[in-house]
């Protein structure tokens, strides 16, 4: 084998794949500089438009949701705009920012989604989890499952033999207690989101009527006013409809334009 240059990884072929990458980014960067900039400039419709595509190419991207509220409350739009903080809310719930913007828009459009409702009453569930999103959560619940899982193998080798009884003894018993206290923390964390921790979850921002087949046309068919604020859980889609399940067990069909997505681009 041939020895390795450190220097090779500045040659061009090497520098391919990073240039590929820059390329890919350049497109979100140029967007959100020309989001800020009619942001400053007034344009506050401009500046909506182009956070809308940043959060439809990379709806995981909070900050853009953060924005594009404020785009949204500029132009009085306070019901997408409450919906908007609502999701950066849940992704980013620890941010001060965010949670301005989420008091500021809800008080104005008048109502706040249901799961999030919840996550801002005042206790210490509450304020554990608002340390950090469904999805950190989870991330530090893995972990502290995968520390337990290694206390449990420094058990078994002290019990064959491999480990010293005098200290794999105390240091397994006291680190297995702290992973499964900290995995029973995160898990009851995660769980004070409600259906807000579901990938599919959606916020309806506009007062509008839940119908049983997706369709306006059919007269017959049951229907049931949908409060805005409401929040449900998309399992199914039709041309510009989407069915939404509510925890109740309730299901019902409204037009797509009335939804935000709190974790999803509503595009699929």
């Amino acid at each position: 084998m041939p020895k390795f240059e450190a220097s090779s990884l500045l040659l061009p072929r090497n520098l391919l794949p990073f240039l590929c990458l820059a390329a890919a980014a350049l497109p979100a960067a140029l967007r959100a500089a020309d989001a800020q900039a009619a942001y400053r400039a007034g344009d506050f419709s401009a500046a909506a438009q182009a956070w809308g595509s940043s959060v439809s190419s990379d709806p995981l991207d909070w900050a853009a949701r953060h924005n594009l509220s404020l785009a949204l409350a500029q132009q009085d739009r306070w019901g997408e705009s409450a919906a908007q903080a609502s999701s950066a809310f849940v992704q980013n719930p620890s941010d001060p920012s965010v949670r301005r913007q989420l008091a500021l828009s809800c008080d104005r459009a008048g109502f706040v989604p249901e799961p999030v409702e919840s996550l801002l009453q005042q206790g210490p569930l509450e304020a554990l989890a608002k340390l950090d999103s469904p999805g950190g959560w989870q991330r530090k619940g893995a972990a502290a499952a995968a520390a337990a899982a290694a206390c449990i193998g420094l058990l078994l080798a002290m019990a064959y033999g491999f480990a010293a009884r005098r200290w794999a003894l105390p240091c397994a018993s006291a680190a297995l207690a702290l992973s499964l206290l900290a995995w029973a923390a995160c898990l009851a964390a995660h769980r004070a989101y409600g259906i807000a921790a579901d990938d599919r979850a959606v916020v309806v921002w506009r007062s509008g009527t839940l119908r049983s087949v997706p369709t306006e046309a059919d007269v017959s068919q049951k229907t049931t006013p949908l409060a805005a604020g409401s929040a449900a859980v998309a399992d199914k889609a039709f041309l510009g409809w989407v069915r939404l399940s509510f925890p109740n067990g309730e299901t019902g069909w409204v037009p797509r334009t009335e939804l935000v997505y709190l974790w999803r681009s509503g595009q699929r």
